[in-house]
């Protein structure tokens, strides 16, 4: 698709990525005193419990997500986002709001195993709130894909840094509420239903894994998302070219000059 903008060329794109290797999504438990100590990171489940994994819904877990090679540009502008998992299990019923937030670096680093690697990133300003409105005892679900809500927001901000590349790695961390309400533990039982992130080895590899979907635009110019004044891009050759406004100014001057110096020989 394309967009135009007044003097520049807006040009728009979609790119759609799943997660590539089963260190890209990882599990964080919360709660002290539940099943795993506060802090344990599971690197290898089958699937992604999400906000708990048993023990009563009390059992609190964060969900970590990551994402490479997006080939958005610093300073894109994200028009929408969202992320599809597909159902994996069923759950129990319990408290189910949840909050979406990146990392505010520039370029994340690959999960690992060491304690409390997921909420010791640092989290964006912009958050997105999500209730995940679905039955978790509903088998009839296993199967299907949920789809998170509109979460442009949060990956602006990290877009926006000065530092971010069209490939570094981004982070998603996706948080119960109780616990932000309450990081050092709480009785609250919230909703665990499970969810398939990186694929498994059913034959339909890459079919449930977690997907990102971002539509993102830039002003195209010098490649690096922001036009340069007077400045457009060739749309075949991805390069910039002068303005026609530039080659407009350029040529009456040229002309002035001919017509002044011809004066000047008669």
């Amino acid at each position: 698709m394309a967009m135009f903008a007044v003097g520049n060329v807006a040009q728009g794109d979609v790119v759609t990525r799943s997660i590539q290797v089963e260190e890209n999504d990882a599990e964080e438990h919360v709660n002290p005193g539940a099943d795993d100590p506060a802090g344990t990171i599971d690197l290898t489940s089958s699937d992604l419990e999400f906000m708990a994994e048993g023990n009563g819904g009390l059992d609190w877990q964060v969900i970590g997500i990551q994402y490479d090679t997006l080939g958005i540009p610093q300073g894109a502008t994200i028009n929408s986002a969202t992320i599809a998992i597909t159902v994996d299990n069923t759950g129990s019923t319990g408290d189910n709001n949840i909050t979406i937030f990146a990392e505010a670096v520039d370029n994340s680093t690959v999960f690992a195993s060491t304690l409390a690697n997921i909420t010791s990133r640092s989290r964006t300003t912009a958050s997105v709130a999500w209730v995940l409105a679905i039955s978790p005892t509903d088998a009839g679900l296993i199967g299907t894909q949920v789809v998170t809500p509109d979460i442009s927001a949060v990956i602006q901000e990290v877009v926006n840094r000065p530092g971010w590349s069209d490939n570094n790695l981004l982070t998603l961390m996706i948080y119960p509420d109780p616990y932000l309400a309450s990081p050092t533990g709480g009785t609250t039982d919230v909703q665990e239903i499970e969810m398939e992130a990186f694929p498994d080895n059913s034959g339909l590899a890459w079919n449930d894994t977690a997907t990102i979907t971002v539509d993102f635009t830039l002003l195209a110019g010098d490649g690096d998302g922001d036009a340069d004044p007077g400045e457009v891009a060739d749309p075949d050759a991805g390069m910039p070219v002068a303005g026609a406004l530039g080659l407009g100014l350029i040529a009456a001057v040229c002309a002035l000059g001919g017509a002044a110096s011809l004066r000047r020989k008669r």
